[in-house]
């Protein structure tokens, strides 16, 4: 089931057995158990999804395979080996580079359109993925309430719950604002 993920959504059964055993790379979506977000990924993790039935993978970064973040490195492939690997085995994969040259700020109102476009868009399960999962995890729950899923104060209690502190960081409360009308709250 769903229990302990911060929500009363259920996983559906085909993603339950990877997801049970790899929670440090994968969290399902508060109102879109179709939707998963998490970190950069291992071989061994797209082959993980793949047997889970995910039928896509976005990438909200571009990422070289030696790209590192507060000590986070090891068996990763570049973005665009992830999309070749991907692809190769059968799923869809989008690889967005925020913040790049032809992309969006990151922290911008054009990034999540860009980013919920491509959720619409693709066939799900989707695993949604930055470098630990926290940007990947604000835009999927942006992406919920612009759907009308679920409510604007829900993002900090939902967020929260995935172990993301949203309240202390300026680019994600002014983003939450501008995109859902949502302020922040007063006490955690």
């Amino acid at each position: 089931g769903g229990g302990g993920r911060g929500g009363n959504e259920q996983v559906p059964s085909q993603l339950e057995p990877v997801l049970s055993s790899y929670y440090r790379f994968a969290k399902p979506v508060v109102g879109s158990p179709q939707i998963v977000t998490g970190g950069r990924l291992t071989l061994r993790e797209l082959f993980y999804l793949k047997e889970a039935g995910f039928r896509s993978i976005i990438s909200m970064f571009n990422m070289s395979a030696t790209t590192e973040w507060k000590g986070m490195h090891g068996e990763f492939h570049s973005s665009d080996e992830q999309v070749k690997i991907a692809t190769d085995l059968g799923m869809h994969a989008v690889n967005f580079d925020l913040g790049g040259k032809d992309f969006p700020p990151p922290f911008s109102l054009e990034a999540v359109g860009a980013v919920s476009k491509a959720v619409e868009s693709l066939p799900q399960p989707i695993y949604l993925h930055c470098h630990v999962g926290y940007t990947a995890s604000l835009f999927a729950q942006i992406h919920m309430v612009t759907k009308g899923v679920r409510s604007p104060s829900m993002i900090y209690n939902d967020t929260r719950g995935l172990g993301w502190d949203y309240q202390s960081n300026t680019a994600s409360n002014a983003l939450i604002s501008s995109s859902t009308g949502c302020r922040r709250p007063v006490s955690p």
